[in-house]
């Protein structure tokens, strides 16, 4: 299982998330150990099986990431509580486009088991226009990852869900590593929604290798 409530990144484990803020307010359930391997904890174990790549659908592995996606919604609708009425669920979008073979609304999925039968909702606010690749990819084969600025320039808002969302804006993802993708989210969604309050939720976070400088 997953934990079942969040912890708040806080000023001990803000710098392990190189674009956060001391100011940013983002909670996650679990924490993840990039290198540690599959069977290093049971977080390690969802993420991985969250992760699964698109090729493996149709495959006997399938119903692990299946199994995971839903002990994730599972364990964040019991952290949520009463709170995620109130909340407006926006999922980072899929590194790829919908026409790619690759596209994987992994994120969205959770969200939307999240909010089932509640009074809070999901909103596809803002969708990437290009492929990229998954940072995870990128970082595991020591690629140069999408910079803020380049991300920003590859998500476009849907200016007409805007009206659905509650005040509070839960930009929602399961991983957090560098923060850039939330940052990127953030940067959008506040040049839109000027008055909302925007926090951040994630299955897990990145523990950075103390041999490492960077997270």
């Amino acid at each position: 299982m997953l934990p079942t409530r969040f912890t708040k990144i806080d000023l001990l484990t803000v710098g392990d998330h190189w674009f956060l803020e001391t100011t940013d307010l983002c909670y996650f359930l679990g924490e993840y150990n990039a290198r540690k391997g599959f069977g290093h904890s049971p977080t390690n174990q969802h993420v991985y099986n969250i992760k699964m790549p698109m090729t493996y659908r149709g495959t006997p592995r399938w119903r692990y990431k299946d199994r995971s996606i839903h002990v994730a919604i599972s364990s964040l609708r019991e952290a949520f509580g009463e709170r995620v009425n109130q909340i407006t669920l926006v999922p980072i979008p899929p590194s790829k486009t919908p026409s790619h073979s690759e596209y994987d609304n992994r994120i969205g999925q959770i969200a939307q088991g999240v909010v089932a039968g509640t009074r809070g909702n999901v909103v596809e606010l803002i969708h990437q226009t290009i492929d990229m690749e998954a940072s995870h990819r990128a970082q595991e084969s020591g690629r140069a990852r999408a910079s803020i600025e380049e991300l920003v320039a590859a998500y476009q808002v849907n200016s007409e869900q805007a009206t659905a969302c509650n005040p509070i804006i839960g930009i929602f993802d399961d991983v957090l590593t560098t923060g850039r993708h939330f940052k990127a989210m953030q940067r959008v969604i506040r040049h839109h929604l000027p008055q909302a309050l925007v926090l951040g939720f994630f299955v897990a976070r990145c523990v950075p290798e103390a041999s490492t400088s960077q997270s």
